[in-house]
């Protein structure tokens, strides 16, 4: 049996010894997200959460040999650039990363250090960055004193005009203050778009290398520049929300989230395996996709529910993750679950929690006779919802349809209903969703219908 592949992304920056930023800070996020992580060391700094002191650069050959190392092993879908200490070791960055063609890079030009906001680049490393780095890539993330640094332009918009023209091909200037929130200005194939979040006042650790490690990370799944920017600015915004303090000065950004989402997301992330491997699951694939969502208790809005980004889609005898190398058919997903990743699945079950308490978990599937069968032999409760009977006012619009059909229906309903099978409509395909307690519990539910059908 082909074991699945895992997409890569290769982190090349420093370490961080109290493991709140650099190398620990990306592997933190690659593992948050389920991609693997691999590292090339490029400094060894001495810092904590209260101060920055110095950093001992690695030598240029022991860092291209690193790369060399890497590259010739293993399949890299994404590079994130950190920290690189002096001008030597960003010309053996940039020759290596040409050398091997190196694709989908994220260039974090790190310059001044969190604790602190000690400065630690020279002039002319930042010079090198600006000749040999920028124009590979894909993706760069400084922040605004950064941006100056690399351009000598103040205005963040001005700024991020100046880094294209120099050859990266998407720009994000961060950290403009915005009253109570602070904005990335962001220049994303050649358009223009502004992203805000909370701001936090004592400031936090880590942050940058957490962005742009999950922006690397979203890349490497195989999302478009636009799509991957969106999820990496969700991503930080919930690693700030989550911010702890380790040590005795400020506080640390949290790429692996809250017990209870990380909770949730495994739980998720093992249910949707287990549909993915079951060889019948293909039978049960809608034409638009299919949705596993799962809630944190007592979830009041769908950015409190994960599911599947892109939906499990058909694609032969498998259901499976981006990647899997198995037989010739399958059905398959990005095999990323995020909170928010889903609004009409997600918002059908907020609605059934409405009317039976914990319920948490759903996933809707294709609506056929022999779907009608499978489910009443082995021993599902079902009710029936007809889209023609939509209540007025809501028919047609986008995300509160079907929940307020869902409403309508159980509003009648005696008992818990295992699935509610949704009649089609004109230019609305039929479906069948199952609910649970978790999404375990309608993955089983599923798999069982999937091995009755013929």
């Amino acid at each position: 049996m082909t074991l699945p592949a895992v997409p890569t992304v290769l982190s090349i920056a420093a370490s961080d010894p109290d493991g709140c930023a650099g190398l620990a800070a990306d592997l933190r996020t690659f593992y948050s997200l389920g991609v693997h992580g691999c590292v090339v060391v490029t400094a060894a700094t001495v810092q904590n959460t209260k101060s920055f002191s110095s950093a001992f650069a690695i030598s240029p050959p022991v860092i291209s040999s690193q790369i060399d190392a890497v590259f010739s092993d293993v399949a890299v879908q994404a590079v994130k650039i950190g920290l690189i200490v002096g001008e030597g070791n960003v010309r053996a960055v940039a020759d290596s990363l040409r050398k091997w063609k190196a694709k989908n890079i994220v260039l974090d030009p790190i310059m001044s250090a969190q604790p602190d906001g000690k400065w630690i680049t020279e002039r002319r490393t930042a010079d090198a960055i600006r000749k040999y780095l920028v124009p590979l890539a894909t993706f760069i993330t400084p922040n605004q004193d950064e941006a100056f640094a690399l351009t000598g332009v103040r205005e963040p918009k001005k700024a991020a005009i100046s880094l294209r023209s120099l050859g990266a091909k998407n720009v994000i200037v961060k950290g403009l203050r915005l009253g109570s929130k602070i904005g990335d200005y962001a220049f994303i194939s050649g358009k223009p778009a502004l992203f805000t979040k909370p701001f936090i006042r004592t400031g936090t650790h880590g942050g940058g290398c957490v962005f742009s490690s999950a922006l690397a990370a979203y890349l490497a799944k195989g999302m478009d520049v636009r799509e991957a920017l969106e999820a990496a600015e969700r991503f930080i915004t919930s690693s700030i929300a989550n911010s702890w303090k380790p040590g005795k000065g400020i506080a640390a950004v949290e790429p692996l989230g809250s017990p209870a989402k990380r909770k949730v997301l495994a739980e998720l992330s093992d249910a949707l395996a287990l549909f993915e491997t079951e060889q019948t699951a293909c039978k049960l694939i809608p034409e638009i996709g299919t949705n596993l969502v799962y809630s944190l208790p007592n979830a009041k809005s769908t950015g409190e529910v994960a599911g599947v980004v892109g939906r499990v889609r058909h694609c032969g005898t498998f259901a499976r993750s981006f990647g899997f190398a198995g037989r010739a058919e399958c059905a398959r997903s990005l095999g990323i679950v995020d909170f928010g990743a889903s609004s009409h699945v997600a918002r059908m079950l907020l609605e059934f929690a409405r009317h039976f308490k914990g319920t948490r978990a759903a996933i809707n599937l294709v609506l056929s006779p022999q779907i009608v069968r499978a489910c009443r032999k082995v021993g599902l409760r079902t009710v029936v919802a007809e889209r023609e009977k939509e209540p007025a006012g809501i028919a047609g619009r986008e995300g509160k349809s079907l929940q307020g059909l869902v409403g309508e229906t159980l509003r009648n309903s005696r008992t818990i209903p295992d699935a509610i099978f949704f009649t089609g409509s004109v230019g609305k395909e039929p479906s069948t969703v199952i609910f649970g307690r978790s999404p375990a519990d309608v993955v089983r539910k599923a798999i069982k219908i999937a091995r009755e059908l013929d």
